[in-house]
């Protein structure tokens, strides 16, 4: 395992340090990059992610092709296997899912999930999950309140966090998961925050609300608005 996970102190962005250490030293095989401070967080569309030293950022490179079109159903299986690894250390804390892959407790943003691929002749050559998980700040945001876990338990161990998430990941996501979507799928919506709730979200370059109703066989939200059901990609 040791060979497999990096740790540095100073990175500029998780996801884009290890898609250069993967093409410096010429890496095979899936590997977990853990840094100290990360500068210039990325989040989803172009957002930025900002956390501070004591926080959990890292990178996970997950070294295995998929078909492009499976990339909604890559989504859930992440977050699905994120959010049970958290549940295993932390029992007592009531996590939640809010589509496509953000992380909520107590209706507050703890964590958040980046996806992004390499992609050659309409497959994924390889996948780099980025993960920031608020373990002591909650920044301010425009858009939603944050938490942090120091606020619900003090046995926090960042190392081993990292660990879990990188074993879990590299286990589930696999072909064979792929096929078995159904059970990621309704796992996932047992722990989702807004189903059957009115809901906003962004289509294209425009936001729309709907009725969150479920997630669709290839992992899309499906709302429903005046009658219509509607399937939104992540």
């Amino acid at each position: 395992m040791k060979q497999k996970l990096i740790f540095e102190k100073y990175v500029s962005s998780t996801n884009d340090r290890i898609k250069e250490i993967k093409l410096e030293k010429k890496k095979n095989g899936s590997f977990g990059l853990l840094s100290e401070k990360q500068l210039n967080g990325k989040g989803r569309k172009g957002n930025k992610w900002f956390s501070t030293n004591g926080d959990l950022t890292c990178s996970i490179l997950i070294d295995k092709k998929f078909n492009v079109k499976d990339f909604g159903r890559i989504n859930i299986i992440v977050a699905v296997s994120i959010i049970k690894v958290l549940f295993k250390i932390f029992p007592k804390l009531n996590f939640k899912l809010k589509w496509p892959n953000d992380i909520f407790l107590k209706k507050k943003k703890i964590a958040g999930i980046l996806i992004e691929t390499s992609i050659l002749r309409n497959k994924i050559e390889y996948l780099v999950i980025g993960f920031g998980l608020n373990v002591i700040s909650e920044p301010l945001s425009e858009n939603y309140q944050t938490t942090c876990l120091k606020r619900f338990t003090e046995n926090i161990d960042i190392n081993d966090i990292f660990r879990k998430i990188f074993k879990a990941l590299d286990k589930n996501l696999s072909s064979k998961n792929i096929k078995s979507f159904k059970i990621f799928k309704n796992y996932w919506l047992s722990k989702a925050k807004d189903v059957g709730k009115e809901i906003k979200v962004k289509r294209m370059k425009s936001f729309v609300s709907g009725i969150f109703e479920t997630l669709s066989e290839d992992g899309s939200l499906v709302i429903v608005l005046d009658k219509k059901k509607i399937r939104i990609e992540a």
